[in-house]
């Protein structure tokens, strides 16, 4: 009878430990997922879409671009260089610089290019775009995660909980990496 006791006790306990350690994780989980959500508000509020035109091509020191070869890509010239940009803002023309790190042959002087402003300073702009899919993305890992820690902290003593904790501690420890 006292080795069906320590048995229990031992699933209990390792059940236990299991729970803490994923409850630990979903709060790492929880505080990157808001840090994504808050971010990606703060810059789709902070600036406005606008359409550009490339102006000039290179680098502030020498004109060029600094470029070195990928091998691992179909296009085999990766750059660095400040891409001069001409758009429109409240009907005025402004001229702004781009630092850029990509495929140079992207853009050409006299192309378009998509491009953010700030609202407060027109002359501060970013190539990147926040992206409204990666918002969804990291609203539903939030939700599912906090749900998944609700249940872990207030529901542990359910039978399907302890299923659920023990499966994933299974799959968390015993899995091919």
């Amino acid at each position: 009878m006292s080795v069906n006791v320590k048995g229990v006790e031992l699933l209990n306990t390792g059940l236990t430990f299991c729970n803490y350690f994923h409850i630990a994780t979903n709060i790492i989980i929880l505080i990157v997922s808001i840090g994504s959500i808050i971010a990606t508000i703060y810059t789709m509020t902070k600036y406005n879409n606008a359409n550009g035109v490339v102006t000039s091509i290179g680098n502030s020191e020498n004109g060029e671009c600094l470029n070195r070869p990928i091998y691992r890509s179909k296009r085999r010239i990766n750059s660095m260089c400040r891409i001069g940009v001409n758009y429109n803002v409240d009907n005025k023309d402004i001229d702004s610089f781009l630092d850029y790190r990509g495929y140079l042959e992207d853009y050409q002087i006299g192309g378009n290019i998509d491009i953010m402003y700030n609202k407060n300073d027109y002359y501060d702009i970013s190539k990147k775009q926040p992206s409204i899919m990666m918002l969804i993305i990291c609203i539903i890992v939030l939700v599912l995660t906090a749900i998944g820690t609700y249940l872990r902290i207030y529901h542990k003593d359910n039978s399907l909980i302890q299923f659920w904790i023990g499966m994933s501690c299974f799959k968390t420890f015993f899995s091919n990496k």
